[in-house]
């Protein structure tokens, strides 16, 4: 073992190498003179190598320090300060290299009380030309915007304040080149300095204004050839931005600050709807401006924000209602617009407190909606609510849910209709299944469990991942039920569950089918999660699953697998249902007669087809 003497010689001895490197590794990143005549490819080349050098610059900078780092790279800075002081010119392109590795080296930051790093701040802040210059200067204040809140608790002088780092990354904006880095170093200034931003939220809410104006041109037909400035990802990161500030803000102005942020958006999108209304034209993604900063301004809030999101939320339904239900078959909108439903109810997961008066507005809005379009995403919410409001008793509440997954029965009544809706599948078993296990009290005395359960039948033997393993996992819950303890809202359920899933036969109908799976009809990624719907039917149905296991491996051809090898599956199956071995031998069976059946493809489809027949 080294002793510690050691390792400080060791340290001694190595740092003023470490410190060449340094200061070697920064002139390889000088971009050349000619540099924007060079080939895309060249390019490319040239900022992957930069990528690498600036890796070994962080390693360098983990043993020494960032301290130390930002000595050795302060001169270089210190003289362009100078000439920019001056007004003169200076060699830009070196103090750009050196910006980059100091961006690079933000994981190993200098102490909060560094008043050198201080001042390199303030000159990032100054060089916004050229491009090439103002985006690495913006992307190392984006880096080191947590350095700066811990410099704030120090008390540093001569730091920047937050304010005033603020607007000059707003005047960045404006540069189409820039606007992109400019937009994430907002948004990481108003997560780490939140509470110090109160001050500058009109100014911000302005620029979101601004910027909600200008991706709706930008997006509308006409302005499709507009150069492009801001786009969509900028909106979401100028969106968060505004949320930590408000998220950030003592609770008597948390609220106002959250109104007003709803009352700007909610007003630009009625005069939107309303020019929408007397035929001036739209195309669809003009709405992702006014619905996507409405969730990411809700997915930052904290658990003391759920009254204030609240009250936000029920302000933002009837217009999210409005653009929806003008373009009911437009599902990247539907997706859009649920996000916000997700994120207010997420919100309310946090806080003990938050007022369930917003479950059934937000229930009728994804009913309504569910039934004009049939989009998956309003069944992924409806099971997002379930499982935050699963202790709720509203036979309104219960009506709802149950309509909704009858129209999902009524879409998937056959496996073409499955293989072309695999995502509604897929989100109709999970909202079956969390009903299920949360709230069996919605499921109106399971009046709406046998078509489910016919469903998932359907759905096991279409090769899609999602509709696959969506139905699996239902069929497991629904036998789980059959054994569940009595439940005084639910007594019902494990006679209807029974019936369901195995009574008239269809005990011995889903057999078939976890077989043929097994042998070949669904990938073998698959096997596992059969194995495990394999278990809980035994578990289950007992003998009398044995008992359908070894009838339908009767049909199994003897080119594929002769009497002894299905016998020994078939005493796996057996063992497996009298509990004598656990689940992990049983999916050694279930393997072993998998590799069987798979031996080649005419060996497969014609196990299948038997076990079908």
């Amino acid at each position: 073992m080294i002793s510690p003497g050691a390792n400080n010689r060791s340290f001694s001895f190595s740092k003023p190498f470490f410190s060449k490197l340094v200061q070697y590794l920064c002139l390889c990143l000088v971009e050349p003179e000619d540099f924007e005549t060079w080939r895309p490819d060249q390019k490319s080349e040239f900022k992957f190598g930069c990528e690498s050098v600036a890796e070994t610059l962080h390693a360098a900078g983990l043993i020494l320090g960032g301290d130390t780092i930002i000595s050795l790279l302060a001169s270089p800075l210190q003289e362009v300060a100078s000439a920019v002081e001056r007004g003169v010119a200076f060699e830009w392109r070196n103090a750009q290299a050196i910006m980059y590795c100091i961006q690079w080296m933000s994981n190993c930051p200098p102490s909060a009380t560094n008043a050198t790093f201080a001042s390199i701040l303030n000159l990032a802040l100054l060089l916004d030309k050229p491009n090439s210059m103002a985006y690495t200067s913006t992307m190392l204040i984006a880096s080191y915007a947590d350095w700066v809140s811990l410099a704030l608790e120090s008390k540093l002088p001569g730091l920047p304040q937050p304010a005033y780092i603020m607007e000059k990354l707003s005047e960045r904006l404006n540069n189409q080149q820039i606007a992109g880095a400019a937009s994430l170093a907002i948004r990481h200034m108003c997560k780490a300095c939140a509470r110090e931003l109160g001050t500058f939220l009109d100014a911000l809410l302005h620029l979101l204004r601004q910027a909600v104006c200008f991706v709706d041109s930008k997006n509308s037909e006409e302005g499709q050839s507009k150069p492009s400035g801001l786009n969509a990802s900028n909106l979401l990161h100028i969106s968060e931005a505004v949320g930590f500030v408000i998220a950030g803000q003592p609770p008597e102005t948390q609220e106002p600050a959250l109104m007003r942020f709803t009352e700007l958006l909610l007003g630009q999108l009625n005069v939107r709807l309303e020019e929408a209304r007397n035929g001036k034209p739209t195309s669809s993604r003009q709405w992702f401006c006014y619905i996507d900063p409405l969730s990411a301004v809700f997915s930052v809030q904290n658990p003391r924000g759920a009254p204030s999101v609240s009250t936000a939320y029920m302000q933002a339904l009837p217009g999210i209602d409005a653009v929806l239900t003008s373009l009911p078959h437009d599902e990247i909108i539907a997706e859009h617009a649920c996000r916000v439903v997700k994120y207010a109810v997420k919100v309310g997961t946090r806080a003990a407190d938050f007022g369930i008066d917003i479950l059934h507005p937000s229930l009728e809005f994804l009913h309504k909606h569910y039934h004009l379009g049939n989009h998956a995403c309003y069944l992924y919410a409806t099971s997002e609510l379930v499982k935050t409001f699963s202790k709720t008793r509203s036979s309104k509440l219960a009506a709802l849910v149950s309509e909704m997954l009858q129209t999902s029965c009524n879409l998937l009544s056959n496996a073409e209709a499955v293989a072309a809706y695999p995502d509604v599948a897929d989100d109709t078993f999970s909202l079956a299944g969390r009903c299920i296990a949360y709230a069996p009290q919605l499921l109106e005395q399971g009046k709406v469990l046998s078509p489910l359960a016919q469903g998932a039948r359907v759905a096991i033997l279409v090769n899609h991942k999602d509709a696959n393993i969506g139905s699996i996992l239902f069929l497991q819950r629904l036998l789980k039920a059959i054994s569940r303890p009595a439940d005084p809202d639910a007594h019902w359920l494990p006679g209807v569950a029974r019936d369901a899933s195995l009574s008239s036969g269809k005990g011995e109908a889903l057999m078939v089918k976890i077989l043929a799976a097994i042998a070949g009809a669904l990938p073998e990624d698959r096997l596992e999660d059969l194995g495990d719907l394999l278990h809980a039917v035994l578990l289950v149905a007992g003998q009398e699953a044995v008992g359908w296991a070894g009838t339908i491996l009767e049909r199994v051809p003897s080119i594929t697998a002769n009497k002894d090898e299905c016998r020994q599956f078939a005493d796996c199956i057996s063992a497996a249902a009298s509990q004598t071995i656990r689940i992990e031998e049983l999916m050694i069976g279930v393997w072993e007669f998998a590799v069987l059946c798979r031996r080649s493809p005419r060996s497969r489809d014609t196990v299948i087809s038997a076990l079908l027949s």
